[in-house]
């Protein structure tokens, strides 16, 4: 689970590489404002795309909380920034809230997010 914004966000554990803090982005010319540059994650060059910006939400200042959420997608693997991540665990479908968070996503991402979904905060 991660949060962006005021939404607790999931995805599917088996897409999650890892959490790293954020630390130095080289940035890449000549491409859209949300991909922040690339990093060297374990050896891989890797884009860094902040999600915030991509998803056009308010803009904050990263704070320690900050993370790279690095998941993997068939043979794409991207780092997300985000506000935060907590934990994994289970989330029963009955918090899953379908449809609401895809609709802020261009049409064209729609299939590189499978399963991200917004959670019922109680």
């Amino acid at each position: 689970m991660f949060s962006l914004s005021d939404c607790e966000l999931a995805v599917k554990a088996e897409q999650v590489q890892g959490v790293e803090r954020l630390g130095e982005i080289a940035s890449v010319p000549n491409v859209v404002p949300w991909v922040r540059g690339v990093i060297n994650l374990r050896g891989s060059i890797v884009s860094v795309v902040d999600l915030r910006m991509f998803l056009d939400l308010e803009q904050l200042s990263y704070t320690p909380r900050t993370r790279l959420l690095s998941l993997q997608y068939k043979e794409m693997l991207i780092c997300l920034v985000v506000d935060g991540v907590s934990e994994m665990l289970p989330i029963p479908a009955s918090v899953i809230i379908n449809g609401n968070v895809r609709q802020a996503i261009p049409p064209w991402a729609i299939p590189m997010l499978p399963g991200l979904h917004c959670l019922q905060t109680v």
